[in-house]
C-alpha cells in the first residue's frame, strides 16, 4: 500500500523566486524563462506584487547595472554566502515571512 506524502506547496504558486549565486533576486511568471539559465527557484508566491513585497523586506538595491538586466532595478538577499546550503536558509525566511503574512503560526 502507498502512502500519501503531504505536498509541500512553496514552489506550487504561479510565481517564482528565484536566487543567483551572486544573491541577485529575480522572479518571473511559471512558464518564464530564468533570465539567465541558472537561477535556481527558492519560494513561490502568488503574485508579482507579493514578489516585489518580498524583494524589499529582504533584498538591497544595488545601483551598477546587473550585466544581464540592464532596464531592471537590481537586488540581491542580504545576507546570502553564495554557497548551495544557504538556499535552505532563504526559503525557510521566505516560508516564514509566508506563513506570518497569511496568518498562520510559523
Amino acid at each position: 500500500m502507498s502512502r500519501r506524502v503531504a505536498r509541500d506547496t512553496y514552489l506550487d504558486r504561479p510565481v517564482l523566486i528565484h536566487i543567483c549565486k551572486d544573491g541577485t533576486f529575480t522572479w518571473r511568471r511559471r512558464g518564464q524563462p530564468v533570465f539567465n539559465g541558472r537561477a535556481l527557484a527558492v519560494f513561490s508566491v502568488d503574485t508579482e506584487e507579493q514578489a516585489r513585497e518580498a524583494q524589499v523586506l529582504f533584498c538591497r538595491r544595488q545601483y551598477a547595472p546587473h550585466p544581464q538586466l540592464p532596464s531592471q532595478p537590481w537586488y540581491t538577499w542580504t545576507d546570502f554566502t553564495g554557497e548551495l546550503d544557504a538556499l535552505e536558509d532563504v526559503t525557510a525566511k521566505l516560508r516564514a515571512w509566508w506563513q506570518r503574512r497569511e496568518g498562520r503560526p510559523s
